[in-house]
């Protein structure tokens, strides 16, 4: 069964054939991948932007939470029971509100360009709906 459901999502995100086969620009059929894989894409080219010291310690912290936000979503969408989506989701939340904490943090030090925050915020406020909705969802069915 999970297998699967491994498989069906799989051919969902257009994984089986290579970036460039690809007919839409689509990073994932998945709402949330998608944005969180373009919130990558404009903070890993801000990343390599930033001065060595900020891109060496906060920029590559971002990186991390960010890429582990994205992997625990998508273990999320193949997760079987309840009480394990509950607990993939809340870790998700938590890697979020940490990656905007870092994102706050690196704008006020001018690590990171105001522009790029620009760039982000409508993608992270994107994210962050999803999330919550996720939660509310799942929350919803526990009880």
């Amino acid at each position: 069964m999970k297998n699967e459901k491994l498989t069906d999502l799989l051919k969902q995100t257009n994984l089986e054939s290579p970036p460039s086969q690809r007919s839409d620009d689509s990073l994932s059929a998945i709402p949330i991948i998608h944005e969180l894989g373009e919130i990558y894409i404009t903070l890993h080219n801000a990343i390599r932007d930033m001065q060595k010291i900020e891109r060496f310690s906060l920029g590559v912290m971002m990186e991390k939470v960010l890429l582990e936000c994205i992997e625990t979503c998508f273990q999320t969408t193949v997760a079987v029971s309840g009480v394990q989506k509950q607990m993939q989701v809340a870790r998700a939340s938590a890697l979020f509100d940490t990656l905007k904490l870092f994102i706050r943090i690196a704008v006020r030090i001018h690590a990171l360009q105001e522009a790029t925050y620009i760039k982000l915020i409508p993608r992270l406020g994107e994210v962050g709906k999803q999330v919550g909705g996720w939660m509310k969802s799942i929350n919803g069915k526990a009880t």
